[in-house]
């Protein structure tokens, strides 16, 4: 039986059939790379993002990093105890402080040029007939 395959494979290659054969190795094995690096990135990135926690800053600090113009931007969430703070600065670091409501905030962060976001009031507003 061998010498009839090897009688077969001459024939076919007297006819110019290709063999695919080395063609479909190299596919399988650049799929299965492809397959080990999405992986390995994909785990990587995971990694990357869980262990950055952003610092911890006093309110002090956080206004002299303001006034030294440290800070990028920040992001500001309101409430009746006051301002929980959280931003980014020009090292690319993020940190995140809570402040007593200081009315001056918004003029110091638009004299120092930095970029702030806050959402709007959760309070609920007081209908004009209960005064």
């Amino acid at each position: 039986m061998p010498a009839r395959r090897g009688v077969r494979q001459l024939a076919d290659r007297m006819a110019g059939k290709k063999d695919d054969k080395p063609f479909n190795d190299m596919v399988k094995n650049l799929l299965t790379w492809a397959i080990i690096a999405v992986v390995l990135l994909s785990i990587f990135n995971h990694y990357a993002t869980v262990g950055s926690t952003p610092d911890a800053l006093t309110y002090s600090e956080f206004l002299n990093d303001v006034r030294n113009g440290t800070v990028t931007q920040v992001h500001i969430e309101s409430s009746l105890n006051g301002n929980k703070i959280s931003g980014r600065g020009v090292n690319g670091k993020d940190f995140s402080t809570f402040g007593p409501p200081d009315p001056k905030l918004v003029d110091e962060l638009v004299e120092n040029k930095t970029r702030s976001k806050s959402p709007p009031s959760r309070r609920p507003s007081v209908p004009w007939w209960s005064n």
